[in-house]
């Protein structure tokens, strides 16, 4: 049922001569049972800020001076338990501040590595993320110049797909990654050849994404080859954290293997050896002939 409330001018102008509204408790979203509101803005509401709780403190409807400048209906209606879609009568009743909508987002069973974030779509734009920093009282804000639908929604935290490239560093299926912490365990799976995976360790940060937009992790040359030849240089893969409850943590890497007994591939221990030959033959042809004692 459409619960409507009406604001009359002579008590708004009194209110907010002396204060602005103040913010009721807040409650998660799925805590009201209203699915419908219409809200009146006459004059009393032109020229000066305004603080609105809805829904028990669910959402919060803010404006600062000049965000509206002639009267309008604004309406609420609740689509889902996460969502609301926003209308405007008037959108030309609107001041170029707009007028900022804010959710208070349900408990969520966001793991470490995901993050909670405010979406809005628009009759000319589908979902765009708008916020992704909760306010000191937990919500998430965005600001409105025409009807949209908002909705709160979990996405994972960091680049997940992109190119990995490798260098030689310490022998050890351990990665440089300019999104996760160091001791983080990483499952890296290349996206052409899904069977060829490796577990790695975060030792170092890089590459850096303003130079690399594209590179999601810089791998040891040890865990690379666990998944490509070295010369392949770059190869598009899939990283996704572990916990370290996750079964695949403890597929590939073992404590012990700090610094591995595993150790180049062959090819490139080829290589080594064929240029420690080389210099050993180099160094004995240049070196003067020392007589035998009789």
């Amino acid at each position: 049922m459409r619960h409507v409330v009406y604001f009359f001018a002579v008590l708004v102008t009194t209110i907010f001569w002396i204060y602005p509204v103040q913010a009721a408790q807040v409650q998660p979203l799925q805590g009201t049972t209203s699915t419908s509101l219409v809200l009146h803005i006459d004059e009393g509401f032109l020229g000066r800020p305004a603080v609105f709780n809805l829904f028990d403190g669910a959402i919060k409807l803010t404006w600062s001076a000049g965000g509206v400048i002639q009267p309008l209906d604004i309406t609420f209606e609740r689509s889902s338990a996460t969502s609301v879609k926003v209308f405007f009568s008037n959108p030309l009743a609107l001041g170029s501040p707009g007028i900022s909508i804010s959710l208070k987002p349900i408990e969520s069973a966001a793991s470490t590595w995901d993050e909670i974030v405010l979406e809005v779509a628009t009759s000319t734009a589908a979902w765009q993320v708008r916020s992704s920093s909760q306010t000191a009282d937990g919500y998430l804000s965005a600001r409105l110049d025409q009807s949209a639908e908002l909705r709160v929604s979990v996405r994972p935290r960091g680049m997940r797909q992109g190119q990995a490239s490798w260098y030689r560093y310490k022998r050890c299926r351990c990665a440089a990654s300019p999104d996760f912490p160091k001791g983080t365990q990483l499952y890296v799976r290349r996206i052409d050849q899904p069977d060829r995976a490796t577990v790695v360790i975060v030792n170092d940060f890089g590459p850096e994404r303003d130079i690399f937009p594209e590179r999601v992790i810089d791998l040891d040359a040890l865990a690379f080859a666990e998944l490509s030849p070295l010369g392949a240089g770059i190869i598009w893969v899939t990283v996704e954290p572990l916990i370290s409850t996750d079964p695949r943590s403890s597929i590939f890497y073992r404590p012990t293997d700090k610094i591995l007994k595993i150790a180049y591939p062959t090819h490139a221990r080829q290589v080594r050896n064929t240029r420690v030959t080389r210099a050993s033959k180099a160094s004995s042809s240049s070196s003067p002939l020392r007589r035998q004692p009789k």
